[in-house]
């Protein structure tokens, strides 16, 4: 009895950190991801109970990371490798997919099954304005969704896609994130834009070949479809059990069927 009376005086001593909420974690950063690792996470944690799994929406690749640094997000998610500045914070990134990156566009348009390099151009130039122009029927004004300098599809199509980088005042609206831009392309007729392959699964939008080519892992192994982005995870401090788990079910065989199903190419 004396001994309990002592230990119900002394103050709560706090709990040491991780010991509260060990198997809950998040990943922040990039929306190139977010629907994928939704799924996989959804997959995850209904198979491992008591795991929860956060994929909060987008803060780019840069808010991911910026979170990993501050410690307010265990992991991050990244849509392409990282900076030398960042690589001295003692990083470590995890590639666990490349994502095509291709030109949707809303179910409203119908004929436009292939586009030219020259025509996408043409498109993002404002020097073709309508559908009827590269096949399209009704032949109704083309309206552009297009990305902010330093997105990472924006970025690919710049390395990748000839004529891209050169263009001097690209037409249409910017868009932020890669779920606000589907959302767009989903809800507005007679519009195109480029995300990776990955985000538009479970749409209806279309999706044409590009200079005669479909985005599969075959044609981007042999860079006769040049256009993709590297899906990878970023953290600093050493993963917990929880998180390793995760990781490994990311990187195996059920993570890699999810992933695929979506789009995207896990490396071989």
């Amino acid at each position: 009895m004396l001994l309990c009376l002592l230990f119900s005086c002394l103050p709560a001593l706090p709990l040491a950190a991780g010991e509260m909420g060990r198997g809950h974690f998040v990943i922040a950063g990039t929306g190139d991801s977010q629907e994928l690792l939704r799924m996989v996470a959804h997959d995850f944690m209904s198979r491992h109970h008591g795991i929860s799994v956060e994929i909060p929406d987008s803060t780019g690749s840069g808010g991911g990371i910026k979170a990993v640094l501050a410690g307010t997000s265990q992991m991050a998610r990244v849509a392409r490798p990282l900076k030398r500045e960042e690589k001295e914070q003692g990083l470590t990134y995890l590639l666990f997919a490349r994502a095509p990156v291709v030109f949707a566009i809303h179910p409203s348009v119908q004929g436009v099954d292939n586009l030219t390099y020259d025509q996408v151009i043409g498109i993002y130039t404002g020097r073709i304005r309508t559908w009827g122009r590269v096949g399209g029927s009704p032949d109704r004004k083309i309206y552009v969704a297009n990305r902010e300098a330093g997105d990472s599809s924006r970025r690919v199509l710049e390395t990748f896609l000839p004529g891209f980088r050169n263009i001097h005042s690209l037409v249409g609206e910017t868009i932020y994130t890669t779920p606000e831009t589907v959302a767009i392309l989903r809800s507005t007729p007679f519009t195109i834009g480029y995300v990776p392959l990955s985000a538009t699964a479970g749409t209806a939008l279309r999706i044409p070949t590009l200079n005669g080519y479909a985005p599969t892992r075959e044609t981007i192994e042999s860079g006769e479809y040049p256009l993709a982005i590297p899906l990878a995870l970023v953290w600093k401090k050493d993963l917990t059990p929880e998180q390793q788990l995760f990781i490994n079910f990311l990187l195996g065989p059920e993570g890699r069927h999810i992933i695929e199903q979506h789009g995207a190419f896990p490396p071989r």
